[in-house]
């Protein structure tokens, strides 16, 4: 693996590093010998919504995209919300 010193006070015994070997010797979730009833109840990844969003391209005066991003993370949501509060009342 790594020729770089190993702080022994960072060595977990019960975790240890995995070898190439182990990594060898690796299955995949989907291939593992785990039962098919477990399996089907393990979800991963991010949970699929109800109302999902539809990715578009979209030109939009540089003014507006300068106010929006000046209001930090999350500026394309808060978009969004003032798109929907205008469809709802037109």
């Amino acid at each position: 693996m790594s020729n770089t010193k190993v702080n022994s006070e960072m060595v977990d015994n019960e975790n240890p590093e995995w070898t190439d070997e182990m990594f060898s010797q690796a299955t995949s979730f989907e291939s593992s010998d785990m039962p098919e009833s477990i399996k089907s109840i393990i979800r991963r990844g991010r949970p699929k919504s109800d109302n999902p969003k539809t990715p578009i391209s979209i030109r939009l005066s540089s003014d507006v995209v300068k106010y929006f991003k000046a209001t930090g993370k999350g500026w394309q949501t808060r978009m969004d919300e003032v798109l929907i509060n205008y469809v709802a009342k037109h």
